[in-house]
């Protein structure tokens, strides 16, 4: 019974040894392919979201420097790659994970990287729409502004020249700070002009000619204010998309570390656990070991007295003396045989002396 308790722990040691190794391969694994994984991807994340951004506004900052075909070509294509590398990580985290919530944060990460890159290119249309210096609203407003300009100059008429130019310098005064003061002002002098060409001793055919390219030279500024003021306000809602994603992206980055963490921590325990309970167990094994030997020796030790007592009393003639069986183990046995050997010895000397 003894050595059976002794081999039964020493199978529970094994055992929690295994079981405790299983875990910590788990949590390894958790922590090295699961979480750490899902830490790079949102980091790579973080990243592309910086890089997309930083793309954005080195085309705000420099299409007009670089034209706007050249700025479109060189950061458009750079912000969507960049957008699509989040979606694709995003993608990359779902699989790694079945947790409902941060699926769910993972798809609306995707969906507001997806309107922000809806929001921009629409800025970027808006842009292309406004144009710059021959292309767009702004080259309709040079262009409609030279046709005005080659007319008057030919009609030698200063105030009507002074009026256009002022007009020009109200416009490019927009374009370039885009203040609510220059639309008012470019609007008094579109009334100053007209009242001057009234006034002005041309034919009727060249007032009519004047006045419709006015109208025209007026309503390309309303729709380049009106595209200006658009975009100003899609620049808002693009803001707002671009801020639902970076906030998103740093607390999930934090969150998996967090978890990380935990997993560390978890192992951590784990072993500390494992090694308390293999302590215990080859503790109490020993013990019990000891115990058991001790038993034994103590057992053997008073069966083999009591043979040897009983042999000398043989050997000293006391046929008579019996060994009294204490159980059922090899001893008792060995003392049922001497207690037959003793009774066949006593016959046999009994008939003898008959």
């Amino acid at each position: 019974t003894g050595f059976v308790a002794v081999i039964a722990l020493t199978l529970v040691v094994g055992f929690v040894s295994l079981l405790a190794q299983d875990r910590s391969i788990q949590a390894v694994d958790k922590l090295l392919a699961i979480d750490g994984r899902i830490a790079e991807l949102s980091l790579r994340s973080n990243v592309a979201m910086l890089k997309a951004r930083r793309a954005e506004k080195d085309f705000l900052l420099f299409q007009r420097e670089f034209g706007f075909d050249e700025a479109r070509s060189r950061y458009v294509t750079l912000l969507r790659t960049n957008l699509a590398d989040v979606r694709q990580y995003m993608a990359e985290v779902r699989e790694l994970t079945g947790e409902p919530e941060l699926v769910r944060r993972t798809q609306a990460i995707e969906q507001a990287a997806t309107q922000y890159e809806a929001k921009f290119l629409g800025i970027v249309d808006l842009y292309g729409n406004l144009g710059y210096v021959t292309s767009g609203l702004e080259g309709q407003l040079r262009a409609k502004a030279h046709e005005l300009e080659s007319i008057v100059s030919a009609a030698r008429n200063d105030r009507l020249m002074v009026d256009l130019l002022a007009l020009r310098r109200y416009e490019k005064d927009f374009i370039a700070r885009g203040v609510d003061k220059d639309i008012n002002a470019f609007a008094r002098g579109i009334d100053r002009l007209k009242a001057d060409l009234a006034l002005a001793v041309l034919s009727p055919q060249i007032k009519a000619t004047v006045l419709g390219l006015i109208d025209a030279y007026l309503g390309l500024f309303e729709r380049y204010v009106q595209t200006a003021t658009r975009i100003d306000f899609e620049k808002a809602a693009h803001l707002a998309a671009a801020h639902a994603v970076e906030p998103s992206l740093e607390k999930l980055y934090f969150d998996v570390n967090q978890s990380a963490i935990a997993t560390r921590n978890d192992m951590e325990r784990l072993a500390t656990l494992t090694i308390w309970t293999i302590s215990a167990a080859a503790l109490i094994a020993a013990l019990i070991g000891v115990t058991v030997a001790w038993l034994v020796a103590r057992s053997i030790a008073g069966a083999v007295d009591e043979c040897l007592g009983f042999a000398n009393q043989v050997a000293q003639g006391n046929l008579t003396a019996r060994l009294t069986p204490r159980s059922q183990t090899e001893f008792g046995a060995l003392a049922n045989a001497l207690n037959r050997m003793t009774e066949a010895l006593q016959e046999r000397e009994a008939g003898l002396h008959r």
